[in-house]
Formats: C-alpha cells, structure tokens, sequence
C-alpha cells in the first residue's frame, strides 16, 4: 500500500518595500525560494497595492519603481484580499488567516517594526540585508 505524502505549500506575503526591489532588479522570488528550497506562492495583499498607487501619485522617491511593479504585479505575485487598511495590519491579519488554513507562511519585508511583530507571533521572515536575501526563522 502506497503511502501518501502532503506536499507543503508555502505561501510568500509580499510588503511594499520587497516589491519595489524586485522593481530595483532583485531578484525576490528566486532567493526565498533557494533558501527555503521550494516553490512558493507569492501573494500581494490589496493594501499594499494601494500603497504603490499611492507612491506613484505623490511623484514622491521611488514613484516610477511603483508604477513598474503596478504595470507588472501579475508577473510578481498572486493578488489577495485586504482586511485592513494599512498594509502593516493587514500583513499580521493574513499571515494568521493563512497560517489557521493550514499554510506555512513568510512575510517578505525589509520594515524592521513589522520583522518584530511577526517574529512576536512566530512567523518566518524574508529580508535583504546588504543585497543578500536572508529567511530568519529563529523566533524571539
């Protein structure tokens, strides 16, 4: 009798500040996933896309980055409900939903406050530091 393996699926959150890398060149997708040695669903949460349309009005830093990964976001990741208005609250929201729905998850984010939360709650992070992509899973 055969014996059935369940493959896990991991599940990528993607915050603002990862996707205006991959805009920069970096290459987010292909480093967590050598990391943590699987594919991975990269999912962008509603808020943050509107956090990039934001950038791109204000004409503020980093606009035109912004208005890259809009034109491109289907090639980036998987677009995924909000359930809250800021990014940052959303992000913890659906790490837990998707988490309670049986998925490893990783939040992609260079925001040292949102690292701290998620480590708080013991979720894995994905972070550049010094144009290396690093996965902490070491739990505070």
């Amino acid at each position: 009798m055969s014996k059935r393996v369940r493959l896990l699926v991991v599940k990528v959150l993607l915050d603002t500040n990862m996707i205006l890398l991959i805009a920069d060149g970096v290459n987010v997708k292909e480093n967590i996933e050598s990391i943590i040695e699987s594919k991975a669903d990269f999912l962008c949460p509603e808020s943050v896309i509107k956090e990039l349309e934001e950038i791109t009005k204000s004409k503020k830093e980093g606009w035109r980055k912004a208005q890259w990964a809009l034109i491109n976001l289907h090639k980036i990741c998987e677009k995924t409900k909000s359930i809250e208005e800021t990014a940052d609250s959303d992000i913890l929201l659906l790490a837990d939903e998707i988490r309670e729905q049986g998925y490893e998850v990783i939040v992609a984010t260079n925001d040292k406050e949102l690292r701290k939360k998620l480590r708080q709650k013991g979720f894995p992070t994905a972070y550049l530091v010094e144009s290396e992509m690093r996965v902490e899973s070491d739990y505070d």
